[in-house]
């Protein structure tokens, strides 16, 4: 099987999917759904990263993302993963949310304008 090929592109947007462990429904819970946004919002200041749109459901969740030229997409990931599972951790005393691998697809030129939130789902943005 040859390795994953990954794309390192400052121009790309990443459209991101991360599942629950076993697809757990752990954002069932609004204080973690509360939690995960803190923590986007914080990975976002701190790795300085565009935020286009996410959306956040039970069992998983989608980013659509821009890194800047010092962090990839990989670093940006591990960073937001690493820091929600163990605030999630010292908050929950539930098994433990792990991800799976991210899915991560590179668009080139997208041109992706800001629509109104027009969903009822509390933690949809775009």
């Amino acid at each position: 099987m040859t390795p994953q090929t990954r794309f390192y592109d400052k121009d790309y947007i990443y459209s991101v999917t991360v599942t629950t462990h076993e697809r757990f429904p752990y954002f069932e819970e609004p204080i973690l759904c509360n939690l995960w946004i803190e923590e986007l919002m914080l990975c976002k200041r701190l790795k300085d990263f565009e935020l286009f749109a996410f959306c956040l459901l039970p069992d998983h969740f989608h980013l659509l993302i821009q890194p800047n030229e010092k962090e990839n997409i990989s670093r940006v990931m591990q960073s937001f993963k690493r820091n929600f599972s163990r605030d999630a951790n010292k908050i929950n005393k539930l098994p433990r949310p792990k991800g799976t691998r991210y899915y991560a697809t590179p668009s080139k030129n997208v041109n992706c304008p800001r629509y109104s939130n027009s969903y009822s789902f509390p933690w949809f943005f775009t």
